[in-house]
């Protein structure tokens, strides 16, 4: 004999709940080394994005002062 989920009779219609899920298990413990690791991370990623940032700066003040030569080059041959 086959079950099914819904069950019909004359008449009346309704569906069988569905068996709550369990409650997850807590694998963290109380003792703020979650913490601790992740405020970790956040400052190695801050100080990274710093020297990223750092650099892109002396990237474009390269650029710039490679540029002001090439004016320079280009209006000296021109005269």
């Amino acid at each position: 004999m086959a079950t099914s989920s819904s069950t019909s009779l004359p008449g009346t219609s309704f569906k069988v709940p569905p068996k709550p899920k369990p409650k997850p298990v807590n694998v963290f413990s109380n003792d703020g080394f979650f913490l601790e690791r992740f405020q970790r991370s956040k400052k190695a990623g801050a100080e990274e994005d710093k020297r990223k940032a750092e650099e892109a700066s002396r990237g474009r003040g390269d650029l710039m002062r490679d540029l002001s030569v090439s004016q320079a080059f280009v209006s000296s041959t021109s005269a």
